[in-house]
């Protein structure tokens, strides 16, 4: 899956993100319940190996599902720590807990469009739109989200790259166990899931436009040109009035690249300033290898 990213709540911001986080993880679980479980879709992810797993050994997916979020929450707090992780537990708690209220209740949700791929491309609409909104809290729902994290940290790759290895690695466990033809059929859902995803994550904008100030102005260039070998501008500002002069930073990023890069910044300065706007086009001057996405 795409990247994914972890924001730094405001209290006065907290109880409206939950809400939302709430709100999208019931749907989201519905979806896992009543579609995904039933067809044995195995698009990637924990749930999806939850699923491979039930079938060879028959309990319950989400009894699976629950198991194996506990284990990478466990990994996530010996290779990232608690604060890197806590963002995961909050939103495991919150979708664990949908996933088992809606799970009895699934078998009452039945839409059927009399097409598999309508099925498929409806289904994954709904539950791309989902997760766009439960991520867009700031929020995740552990699992593979954390064993990209912890492969991040050692392995210096993007969380897109390190997302597609897991989730192939769980498609090729789905193939063997349900065939070929689900797996096809995985495959589609995983890639309008993730076009969803992404499309309500991050809009429809190759390019961010970004402005960034930071008191940790040498590091904050030093990571954009020598760890990502971008351009960027600097540029000098006031507080309005003539006087409080700082550094302004000016780049553009890839869309799809933005929140790893904001989550790095955030590290670098959890006080950092950024803001963005989307960008459709890039024409002219020395384009960076970046930015060929």
């Amino acid at each position: 899956m795409f990247n994914k990213t972890k924001v730094y709540l405001k209290r006065k911001s907290v109880f409206p993100r939950l809400l939302v986080l709430t709100i999208f993880c019931l749907i989201a679980s519905l979806v896992y319940n009543s579609y995904i479980v039933p067809n044995n879709v195995v698009f990637g992810g924990m749930s999806g190996l939850a699923i491979v797993i039930n079938r060879l050994f028959p309990i319950s997916p989400v009894f699976y599902l629950n198991i194996l979020s506990i284990i990478t929450l466990l990994l996530g707090f010996m290779f990232l720590g608690f604060k890197e992780t806590g963002y995961g537990i909050i939103g495991y708690l919150i979708y664990t807990l949908c996933i088992n209220i809606t799970s009895p209740f699934a078998k009452y949700v039945v839409l059927d469009f009399d097409s598999t791929f309508l099925n498929i491309i409806i289904f994954a609409i709904v539950h791309g739109t989902a997760f766009g909104f439960i991520y867009r809290t700031g929020f995740n729902t552990a699992g593979a989200d954390t064993l990209v994290e912890i492969l991040k940290k050692y392995r210096k790759k993007t969380i897109g790259y390190l997302s597609n290895i897991i989730n192939g690695i769980i498609i090729l466990c789905g193939l063997f166990v349900f065939g070929f033809i689900n797996t096809v059929y995985a495959i589609t859902f995983l890639i309008i899931y993730n076009t969803i995803c992404d499309y309500v994550l991050m809009g429809s904008s190759i390019y961010k436009i970004c402005f960034i100030k930071s008191k940790e102005f040498d590091k904050v260039v030093d990571y954009l040109s020598d760890e990502l070998g971008l351009g960027y501008t600097v540029l000098d500002s006031t507080n309005g009035v003539g006087f409080l002069n700082r550094k302004v930073i000016f780049c553009v990023v890839p869309s799809l690249q933005f929140i790893d890069i904001k989550k790095k910044l955030l590290h670098i300065d959890k006080h950092i300033d950024i803001t963005t706007n989307d960008c459709y086009s890039l024409d002219g001057g020395t384009v960076d290898s970046l930015l060929l996405v």
